[in-house]
């Protein structure tokens, strides 16, 4: 017995049902057939990092201290991208210290590669110099060769989103394509007990292109394409097969500059130094304005890195002076300094009475405490508070002097987005006996691939998912 967990990042759980019904994921459908097929719930508020870190730990951030992509140091109030963030046990750690042999490809967690009973190939957080990207390291060049890339990088992703989105487009696709390919061949060709490939690609298609619906429903029968790649050249009898996502999408209707609002509210002060950070802004609205966005297109990457990030910086804050900065997209707010009961109650409710003044709708919905989501020794690490967004809108952690809301379209660099994370993502499985699931959640999955090798036993209480039986 083996088992394969394909992850495709951003998979929604609506969308992969529509076309299933309508018969344009046939090779889903198949294994709907075979299997279970049921939706997925993400981690609260649903973004990649904690989702991938819990799929494969089993639990919750509090316990494998994952929130982001980077981390929050509140001493020195600056943020940092940590090799291999998750500090609990991983899927493959387990199965290693059991003699199981593993091939984890473009886990988005995973750099350096970690040294395994296997083969691994590290994710989104490898750096663009990195020399090796696999263990064993003799790896890398041969992928090289073959035309394998870890992830087209932000420059590009930069350049033909302003220039040439059509070929971004199919850039996206390729990567998964080939990603495919590989991994096919590798997983055809080595022994392995449990292997897990994931696709990153689903999810910038999506966040990129989701106000054009052909393009999106083409990437999903790309995606369908893939499944039966693997089906057809590596899947066998004795294969338990597990395919997931991380979140679903939605669309975004308008951006809420949170920063912003907590500066006009005196609780965010900028260093004088932030005052050029408009300047992004200003020179990409002038080139789409003047219609010569393709100039960018033949800007060299190296001139493209001087034009001034749009982006605060933690370091463009003074935390002298401020009281609450939010450092992420998904709502994560920082409180600096003391806050009474009161001053923090009375915070809530200014949030959740920000009304978007076009539509009239609440742009918040809810704000929770970490200790309301989140448990475990590393608590500390997470945002003393989030905000959930009414549906279609999204928090950009952006500070602009002169606006609070934007259309999505007018998002400078690559906040132009059209599509965001929401809560349902996707869950089937074949090859195993299982009942009927209505709903199935990322803490699920480790527990249930473990005790497929008989590996969880004693382990019930330190799980927050359940064995899917």
């Amino acid at each position: 017995m083996r088992v394969l967990l394909l992850g495709f990042d951003g998979a929604d759980w609506h969308l992969t049902n529509k076309l299933m019904k309508e018969g344009k994921l046939q090779n889903f459908s198949k294994l709907a057939e075979r299997g279970i097929v049921a939706p997925l719930k993400s981690v609260v508020p649903p973004i990649s990092p904690p989702a991938w870190a819990s799929i494969v730990t089993g639990v919750n951030p509090g316990k494998h201290g994952v929130y982001e992509f980077t981390e929050f140091n509140r001493k020195s109030f600056s943020i940092r991208i940590r090799p291999n963030p998750i500090k609990a046990k991983k899927i493959w750690n387990y199965l290693n210290e059991a003699g199981y042999r593993s091939i984890i490809i473009n886990f988005p967690l995973m750099y350096p590669p970690e040294k395994i009973n296997g083969i691994t190939i590290s994710g989104l957080i490898t750096p663009s110099t990195a020399r090796y990207f696999t263990y064993p390291k003799y790896l890398t060049d041969k992928l090289k060769n073959m035309g394998y890339e870890v992830e087209i990088s932000e420059v590009e992703i930069f350049r033909l989103l302003y220039s040439d989105k059509e070929k971004l487009y199919n850039r996206l696709v390729q990567v998964m394509k080939k990603r495919a390919e590989i991994s096919v061949e590798l997983l055809a060709r080595e022994d392995w007990d449990f292997s897990m490939v994931v696709f990153g690609g689903t999810d910038r298609i999506q966040h990129f292109f989701w106000n054009e619906p052909e393009k999106i429903r083409q990437c999903y029968i790309e995606m369908d394409k893939v499944l039966k790649l693997f089906v057809g050249q590596v899947v066998d009898s004795d294969t338990v097969l597990m395919v997931i996502s991380d979140h679903g999408f939605r669309g975004i209707y308008k951006y809420f500059y949170i920063n912003s609002w907590l500066y006009k509210k005196g609780l965010l002060s900028l260093k004088s130094r932030a005052k050029k950070i408009n300047a992004r802004e200003k020179i990409l609205r002038l080139l789409n304005k003047l219609r010569i966005g393709k100039f960018l297109n033949y800007v060299p990457e190296s001139l493209g890195k001087i034009i001034p990030a749009s982006k605060i910086q933690v370091s463009d804050v003074d935390p002298t002076k401020t009281r609450a900065c939010c450092v992420s997209g998904y709502g994560y707010l920082i409180l600096n300094g003391n806050w009474d009961f009161l001053n923090k109650a009375k915070l809530k409710d200014e949030l959740l009475g920000i009304v978007d003044p076009e539509s009239g709708e609440r742009v918040v919905k809810s704000v929770l405490e970490k200790k309301e989501i989140f448990s475990g020794k590393y608590l500390s690490y997470a945002p003393d508070l989030v905000l959930i967004p009414n549906n279609g809108y999204f928090f950009q952690d952006k500070y602009l002097s002169n606006k609070l809301f934007d259309k999505p379209k007018n998002a400078p660099g690559l906040a132009k987005r059209f599509g965001d994370h929401s809560d349902t993502g996707i869950f089937l499985c074949s090859g195993k006996k299982m009942k009927s699931q209505n709903v199935v959640s990322v803490y699920d999955i480790t527990p249930t691939i473990l005790s497929l090798y008989d590996l969880n036993r004693d382990m019930d209480d330190y799980f927050d998912g359940r064995i899917l039986g």
